[in-house]
């Protein structure tokens, strides 16, 4: 269902349905705090929970501009309060890698390894995991905004970017318990990588709904 009151193009109702673990838009300025120089100290959450990602450390802010948020890759993030965030997980992201280095992490959860998306092996290959168990999908382009896909639920995980093949497997049981965006808690391995939306669901619900709002937004073609 469509949400036609608000602005174009209208988001999925279900995204307020009160299950939206978090939802966040970086290209929308009445949700971002930001100085005279764009650095973002928030990020505030569009779901009805109130979960705001923050970062009040100057030097590990990322950057506001008319195309997102970036991250440096070196100690940029932005983290949430720890909160109840259980498998199954389902994410979407919209992203753009601005360079490749092994491990370095795009998201996590708040304990680290816990809902984690990093580059791994190769450019163009993206990894979650989630404890000991990953997935890996190499179909990834580095430099181009892509709407990446995940499902962390242990044996039934899957790993996709737009439309191309979806990659199935078990990335593990940990949970999250709340979110890093930009590195990892344990490792610190900060990527640098520009985002305009992420969304964390409790399920497949609207799937594809949601992943068509989100083309269509940002102009990403699935």
């Amino acid at each position: 269902m469509i949400d036609l009151l608000t602005s174009t193009p209208p988001y999925p109702t279900i995204l307020r349905d009160g299950k939206t673990a978090a939802w966040y838009d970086f290209t929308d300025l009445s949700y971002i705090s930001k100085d005279s120089y764009n650095f973002v100290s928030q990020v505030r959450d569009k779901s009805v929970n109130f979960r705001n990602s923050n970062q009040l450390t100057v030097n590990f802010q990322p950057v506001w501009s008319v195309n997102g948020v970036t991250f440096d890759g070196i100690n940029d993030f932005l983290k949430t309060d720890p909160f109840l965030l259980n498998q199954p997980e389902v994410i979407y992201a919209v992203i753009k890698e601005n360079s490749w280095t092994d491990l370095d992490t795009i998201i996590d959860g708040n304990g680290g390894n816990t809902m984690r998306l990093y580059q791994r092996t190769a450019p163009g290959t993206l990894r979650i995991l989630t404890g000991t168990s990953n997935v890996d999908n190499n179909m990834s382009i580095v430099g181009s905004f892509q709407i990446v896909t995940a499902m962390f639920n242990s044996t039934s995980s899957f790993l996709q970017i737009n439309n191309r093949t979806k990659v199935t497997g078990n990335a593990g049981t940990a949970n999250a318990g709340g979110l890093i965006i930009g590195g990892s808690n344990i490792t610190g391995n900060y990527a640098n990588v520009t985002f305009k939306e992420l969304i964390i669901r409790p399920d497949l619900s609207d799937f594809d709904s949601i992943k068509s709002y989100l083309s269509r937004k940002h102009g990403v073609i699935l």
